[in-house]
């Protein structure tokens, strides 16, 4: 049983204190794993955010006059998208057109009102930055009233799946990458001890993996393979849109939100401060003054004067001096901390004066007076010691006779 232990019941402070020191691993955890992500952050693949994407679906009728009875009557769908905020307001943060969120676009016709349009598709190839755009318009000859439908496929780096129920229901997982369905995959068989113990290259299935792969083991070589059938597309997005030839625009339009990842926009100041080495408490010494140089005469012209060595001031990123500021604060919280350690051993020290004054001076007396003793003890031998002077002249019978011990063992052959 530890002292605090003991005394935990008398002093519930203690209760407090442990509950402070494990706060405090805890914060310190969280900031030497932030100190590493962070950096790994710049030199890995962008990270990625979650944002709303709003999209504007509406449209445009041109009927035309009377006047001119060869221009034929035709209606424009249009489509639009913008990122939203954290607050909900319209964000200029993400400079993103709409064709980079979304892989493709299908537009499907009514075929009782128009029979024989086809659908339209536009598919994101490789060359997707020559064709750019921050929305789409289809142009439909015709005046008649018709519902379109439209299936947008969301661009998604890496590519997201839907996992099969039997996957799903062992996994725990909805939308994933595959790289996140293998280490989820692998995580399920360290946890239930599926790899074989003398063929380490082999999973022995239970009945949940069974049931998903069909197989009872597998090699691990072959994971991958398996999942290909075990892993879906995700169905497109969904939107109907009733055209309408009559009315404004804000009466034929339509609003849908919808969730789309974007790269983590990480500012640009911050990356010197994590990518450079540079110096931390480096101060420079101080520039020594340059000797007076000798007066010149009045028709001679002044040489250009050059700034001494390192008395050029070079602009500091902010990042790195507040880093400096932070270590110099926490150097001025150690030397606090000391100095309350040592009025905390004062204030000890009059409390149990305060509690009984008379024992308190005994302790104190008794502690002064066995640290006197020490400071005033001789540094010579005691007589009582064997290797003091006099213990050898009151016993010198025992002196001669280990003197003839250890000449006679130095004498004697050795025997191996």
């Amino acid at each position: 049983m530890c002292i605090r232990d003991r005394y935990k019941d008398q002093f519930p402070e203690l209760a407090l204190f442990d509950r402070m020191l494990e706060y405090e691993q805890t914060i310190d955890e969280l900031i030497a794993r932030k100190r590493y992500e962070i950096p790994e952050m710049i030199y890995r693949p962008p990270l990625k955010v979650k944002r709303v994407l709003r999209l504007h679906v509406f449209n445009e009728h041109y009927q035309p006059p009377l006047s001119m009875p060869n221009s034929p009557p035709h209606w424009t769908l249009k489509i639009r998208g913008r990122l939203l905020n954290d607050d909900g307001l319209v964000g200029s943060a993400y400079l993103k057109k709409l064709s980079y969120f979304i892989r493709q676009v299908e537009v499907v016709f009514n075929h009782f009102d128009y029979p024989d349009a086809q659908p339209i598709v536009w598919k994101r190839s490789a060359s997707s930055q020559t064709q750019d755009f921050e929305a789409l318009e289809i142009r439909k000859m015709g005046n008649r009233e018709t519902t379109v439908k439209i299936f947008l496929h969301i661009h998604q780096n890496p590519p997201k799946y839907k996992l099969t129920s039997k996957l799903e229901s062992i996994l725990g997982l909805g939308e994933c990458t595959r790289v996140q369905t293998l280490v989820a995959l692998w995580e399920y068989i360290k946890m239930n001890r599926l790899q074989d113990k003398e063929h380490r290259n082999l999973i022995n299935n239970d009945a949940a993996l069974f049931e998903a792969f069909g197989v009872e083991s597998m090699q691990v070589d072959s994971i991958n393979a398996r999942l290909k059938a075990l892993l879906e597309p995700l169905p497109p997005l969904e939107i109907e849109h009733r055209v309408r030839l009559q009315g404004s625009i804000e009466e034929n339009e339509s609003f849908f939100d919808t969730i789309v990842e974007v790269d983590y926009p990480l500012n640009m100041d911050v990356l010197p401060f994590y990518v450079s080495k540079f110096p931390i408490n480096e101060e420079r010494p101080p520039v020594p003054p340059e000797p007076p140089k000798p007066s010149a005469s009045p028709n001679q012209k002044p040489l250009p004067t050059k700034a001494p060595r390192g008395a050029e001031q070079t602009p500091t990123n902010p990042f790195i001096a507040l880093h400096q500021n932070v270590k110099k604060i926490e150097k001025r919280q150690a030397e606090i901390v000391e100095k309350l350690k040592k009025h905390k051993a004062m204030r000890d020290a009059f409390e149990e004066y305060r509690k009984s004054p008379s024992v308190f001076i005994e302790n104190f007396m008794a502690n002064q007076t066995q640290l006197l003793k020490v400071m005033t003890e001789p540094s010579e031998p005691s007589q009582h010691m064997p290797s003091s002077a006099a213990f050898l002249l009151e016993h010198e019978d025992i002196v001669e006779r280990e003197i003839r011990n250890y000449t006679s063992g130095q004498t004697k052959p050795s025997h191996n």
